[in-house]
This record gives C-alpha cells, sequence and structure tokens, in this order.
C-alpha cells in the first residue's frame, strides 16, 4: 500500500475557505497551506515524494498501461526521490530539477529521458491544479553530450575491409552507412542482412499469439539491453507499404523502448507470409514457460500455414486424407514440439474459447480435458457459463463440462440447466456459502470483481465483530 493524503484538502480549498478565523487568529486546523497573491496557493507541507507517489497511483495509474506504470514507479523510487523527494514542494525550483536531470543522465541517458517526462507531466498536474504558480519543469532539456563522449559511446572496434565481406551481416556502423546497401555490393541481394532499426517503424506481428508481459524476467531484460544493449538482433521482414514486421524479438523491442532506447539491432529477411508465422512459431516455442492460450493460437497459425504451403490438414477433426509423406501435417507438428496429434488438436480447440473463460485456462483455474468440452458450446451460451462461474465461485469438472456439452448439443442448455449441473457435489470440493451476485450489486460500482466485493465484505464483518466485542465489554 502507498501513502496516500486527501489531495483535495490541498488543492481543492479556494481563497474564501481559509478565511474562517479560529480564536482570532489561525485558519481552520484542517487547512494546511499557504496564500501568496490571492491566485495560487503553495502548501509548504507537501514534500515531493508524497506528491509523486498520490500523482502516480491515484492520478496516472487508472490512465497508462502496466508497462508505463511499472517504468514510472522505477524512476520514481530509484531517482527522483533520492534526489528530491524530501524536499518540499514550496522550495522546488529549475535549479534542483536541473541537477535531477544531470545526476541521472550521468549514469543512465534513457532512464533520464523517463524522469524528465515524468517530472514535466506531473508539475503540470501540480499547475493545473494551483499546487505550483508554474510547471517548473518546462524547458528545461537534458544535459547534451559531446562529440568526445558520442565517439567514445561508438566504441567501433578497427574494421579492415577483407573482413567486412564475411562479417558484414553482424557490423553495424552506427547509422553511418546503409547496411542493405552493403549486402548488394558484396553480392548478398535477397539475403539476410543486419542492422540498427528505429524501434517505432517496426509494427507487431499481425495477431501475435505469445503475450509480452512486464514480470520478473522482462525487469531482467530491461537491465541487461540498459547495460549491454540487444545482444542478439531480432528477426524482422520488410512491408511492402514501408516499415518493417517484428518476426521474432518482441519482449527485446519492449525492453528498449522501457530502457529508454530508440533503435535496436535486427536481421532483416525475406520472408513469405506463411514462411514469418512458421518462423514466428518455432522460434517463440523455445521459451520455458508457455501459456495454454500461446500454445493455442500459435499451433493453430503455423497449421493454417503448412496447409497454405500445401500440407492440408483439418485443424480440429481427424479426417484419413491430408498426408504428407505418410504422415499427417499435425503429426509432423507433434514430432517437432514433443505433443501428440491429439493434443495438438486439444490445444487448437481452446482458440474457440471466449477470453474469459480462456483466461481461466491460462490462471489453471480450468484444466484442458474440461475446457475442450466447454469450447464445443456457441459464445451465447458460453457467456452464460462465465456469469454463471463468477457467481456461483466454482468450475466444472470434467465429466460436468461433458454434460454441459450433451446438453448443449441436444438444444437443451440453460441458465438453471448449468446451476444444476455446477450444484453437483464433486470429490473434494471445499463446502462453500454462495450468495447471488444479483443481491450484492446495489452495495457495489458497477465493474466491480468478485475478488474484490469479497475483500470488502470480508473487511466488513471483521469490523463488524470488533463493534460487537467493544458492546459486550
Amino acid at each position: 500500500m502507498h501513502k496516500t493524503f486527501d489531495f483535495k484538502k490541498y488543492v481543492e480549498y479556494k481563497v474564501y475557505s481559509v478565511t474562517t478565523i479560529k480564536n482570532g487568529y489561525g485558519f481552520r486546523d484542517e487547512v494546511i497551506g499557504q496564500l501568496h497573491t490571492g491566485i495560487y496557493i503553495v502548501y509548504g507541507k507537501i514534500r515531493v515524494e508524497e506528491f509523486m507517489i498520490f500523482w502516480l497511483e491515484d492520478i496516472m495509474r487508472p490512465r497508462i498501461t502496466d508497462d508505463t506504470y511499472t517504468t514510472y514507479k522505477s524512476a520514481i523510487k530509484n531517482y527522483i526521490v533520492p534526489q528530491i523527494g524530501k524536499m518540499y514542494m514550496s522550495t522546488l525550483n529549475q535549479g534542483y530539477i536541473r541537477k535531477l536531470y544531470n545526476a541521472v543522465a550521468e549514469k543512465y541517458e534513457s532512464v533520464a529521458k523517463n524522469v524528465r517526462t515524468i517530472m514535466k507531466t506531473s508539475l503540470e498536474y501540480a499547475f493545473n491544479k494551483n499546487v505550483l504558480a508554474t510547471n517548473l519543469a518546462k524547458g528545461i532539456n537534458l544535459p547534451k553530450k559531446n562529440d568526445k563522449d558520442m565517439l567514445k559511446s561508438l566504441d567501433l572496434p578497427d574494421i579492415h575491409f577483407h573482413q567486412l565481406r564475411n562479417t558484414y551481416a553482424t557490423i553495424l556502423l552506427k547509422n553511418s552507412f546503409n547496411s542493405k546497401g552493403v549486402s548488394h555490393l558484396l553480392g548478398h541481394k535477397d539475403q539476410e542482412y543486419v542492422k540498427d532499426i528505429s524501434i517505432y517503424e517496426i509494427t507487431d506481428f499481425p495477431n501475435h499469439p505469445f503475450k509480452v508481459k512486464m514480470d520478473d524476467k522482462m525487469l531482467e531484460t530491461i537491465e541487461s539491453v540498459r547495460n549491454h544493449g540487444v545482444l542478439v538482433p531480432a528477426l524482422v521482414r520488410e512491408k511492402p507499404t514501408g516499415g518493417y514486421e517484428m518476426i521474432s524479438g518482441h519482449r527485446r523491442k519492449m525492453a528498449s523502448e522501457l530502457a529508454g532506447f530508440e533503435n535496436m539491432p535486427c536481421i532483416v529477411r525475406n520472408l513469405s507470409d506463411d514462411e514469418a508465422v512458421i518462423v514466428m512459431v518455432d522460434s517463440n516455442l523455445q521459451r520455458e514457460e508457455i501459456l495454454p492460450s500461446e500454445k493455442a493460437f500459435a499451433y493453430k497459425m503455423k497449421l493454417e500455414a503448412m496447409k497454405r504451403q500445401g500440407q492440408r490438414t483439418d485443424l480440429t477433426s481427424s479426417p484419413l486424407a491430408t498426408k504428407l509423406k505418410g504422415k499427417r501435417s499435425d503429426e509432423l507438428l507433434g514430432e517437432q514440439v514433443g505433443e501428440s496429434k491429439d493434443q495438438i488438436r486439444r490445444y487448437i480447440r481452446l482458440t474457440y474459447l471466449i477470453p474469459e473463460i480462456l483466461e481461466m485456462v491460462d490462471d489453471k483455474k480450468i484444466s484442458m480435458r474440461p475446457a475442450v468440452e466447454l469450447s464445443y458450446l456457441p459464445k451465447e451460451e458460453q457467456e452464460i457459463l462465465y456469469d454463471t462461474m463468477e457467481s456461483e465461485a466454482c468450475t466444472p469438472s470434467h465429466a460436468q463440462a461433458i454434460k454441459i456439452r450433451k446438453f448443449s448439443a441436444e438444444g437443451r442448455l440453460n441458465e438453471d440447466v448449468l446451476l444444476s449441473i455446477m450444484a453437483e457435489e464433486k470429490p473434494n470440493q471445499v463446502e462453500q456459502w454462495k450468495i447471488p451476485k444479483n443481491r450484492l450489486k446495489k452495495y457495489f460500482p458497477s465493474g466491480t470483481s468478485q475478488q474484490k466485493m469479497e475483500e470488502t465484505i470480508i473487511k466488513a464483518l471483521e469490523l463488524y465483530r470488533k463493534r460487537e466485542k467493544s458492546r459486550e465489554r
């Protein structure tokens, strides 16, 4: 939990709010502030750290992505607070902000860019809310590197021409020349080449099935990129409309962006659409941890690409035709990834689940076998099932899922039938108290999750028990 304070107490009071006299002398006790010129109020009791945490948690967090939030939080905690966090907002000036920028940029240029963005945005909010008379961060730029420092940062080795032909794919002269042009001169037209590319010119692979999450591994990758750069080039292909399409390296691209880099080394390879799909899937399946949903869409995309390449297959059933060299394409894929053809088909069935139920599979709330059975339900019935699982706080077993699918196929599945099936006791089922969701809706804002409702109810019951005990005394 972050330290919070009633910000309205500081910024929403107008001049008339602080004119009430207490004992003939002071302002009201709850008003902390100093009135200046009757136009704006500078509050001497607000520290920079206190303001920054409020701005990040209460103002920005609902409006920014989790990735941006993590980046901002790290910059505030590790760089802004140690430098100016203990200062009062009323004593902050541009000199201190320049000192902050210089200190951070001296060590981490990429972090300094994030710090500058945070300072400009947060102090603009402070200005708009009358906490400050002006945005002190406006017009203050990061310190510029001189030419000598720039040359040092390139760290270019001595290069001889006789070495260039053999190593052209790994030599990047920091945009001093076009790597593609060199590859053409050296007789490598139509082959892959390596160059530094702006991350803003690279679009994600269409319908990329693998999630790029802000987890501990991503934080490690960001730190590695910040300290050493991208060590393994990403794989991209040129787009007919200009720019590049990412094949492999989505995590490295995000890490580069969050580390403050605008360019990253990439292998540019000439690939057809189907070749791109197969390479994209194969390269990402090498990861240690892969979610069921990621495997599901990846297997489906690859098999569809194999079908278009002439390796025909039916993605969700088992026809006897469609063979290649005596083997079905799902068998070939199974051999490549270490799965049976039946397991490949089970994964692909998951792509027919609505996102909410598929997420429950990823979260290990629903096992594979029941999920496959539920995938045969029409989306409308899946939505009813999901609402039932949420309200009843339970998930179907494999046997229950088979029964649900059977009722659906017969056209007899409805909410009452679902409730009846889900109410059947399962082995080792923990006894639960159930309250219909519609009885609780009026006590909670729209969109409140079941977990949040449970936590609020438990807290309310704890307060009730404390009050009852105090009465008994």
